[in-house]
């Protein structure tokens, strides 16, 4: 006989599982907060338009990169948090994450901590103590989490949510994954380089708003199909 109570709290998994997750959500704000209002001034002051009456346009189509890929990293620790808590939920999927768990934080531990730490993070994963679990593995994972590289998002989604390589999922009309990650990798070069002041005469040029304008599209396509790709793995 079905027990009720499993039966709405099955349900009500079911219904929170939609996308867009929150943490797409909150990443669409962050948007509106920061790139749009960006690209609005761009646009007041003078748009597309050329010439060196312009070129301080340019400052702010830097800072549009920067901060598409900043909403980017954001999005990515966000969700990892929100699988995370709804894989400690699920009894099926937690059993089959916390093996993963295992393997993951063992040959971590190997390299990185003391028996003592190792021991004891075991023991956690062993007993199933949701809130330490998640602690740990959380703040490990998101802290060192500050390069959105292909490798780290791979890792960190690999690790937090039990997905290996979500950037099989970035594919759309048009293009294919190994493309989205050569154009990410690019837009992620360039960030550094205006991040860290190194403003050569080639970024100068390049990063106008059509170059902005690229990047915040790319990253808004990453996020809609990780956070399908999450959603599909979670129910």
């Amino acid at each position: 006989m079905l027990d009720p109570i499993k039966a709405v709290s099955a349900i009500n998994m079911s219904r929170s599982l939609k996308t867009p997750t929150s943490a797409s959500k909150d990443f669409e704000n962050k948007l509106k907060e920061d790139v749009d209002v960006l690209f609005a001034i761009h646009h007041h002051l003078g748009g597309d338009k050329q010439g060196k009456r312009y070129e301080f346009l340019k400052t702010l189509s830097r800072s549009i990169v920067v901060f598409s890929i900043a909403a980017l990293e954001s999005y990515l620790e966000n969700v990892s948090e929100w699988a995370f808590s709804h894989i400690l939920k699920k009894k099926q999927l937690k059993v089959r994450f916390l093996n993963k768990a295992a393997d993951k934080l063992t040959e971590q531990l190997l390299n990185k901590e003391s028996t003592n730490r190792k021991n004891r993070i075991m023991g956690i994963i062993v007993r199933g103590a949701d809130l330490e679990l998640r602690n740990s593995i959380l703040k490990n994972e998101i802290r060192y989490f500050h390069t959105p590289n292909v490798e780290n998002i791979n890792d960190l989604i690999h690790t937090c949510v039990g997905i290996r390589k979500i950037s099989s999922s970035w594919v759309w009309q048009g293009t294919s994954s190994g493309r989205v990650v050569l154009r990410l990798d690019a837009f992620l070069k360039t960030r550094h380089k205006i991040a860290h002041g190194i403003l050569t005469p080639k970024i100068i040029k390049e990063v106008n708003l059509n170059f902005a304008n690229s990047c915040i599209k790319l990253v808004k396509q990453i996020v809609k199909c990780t956070d399908r790709k999450i959603i599909e793995h979670l129910r």
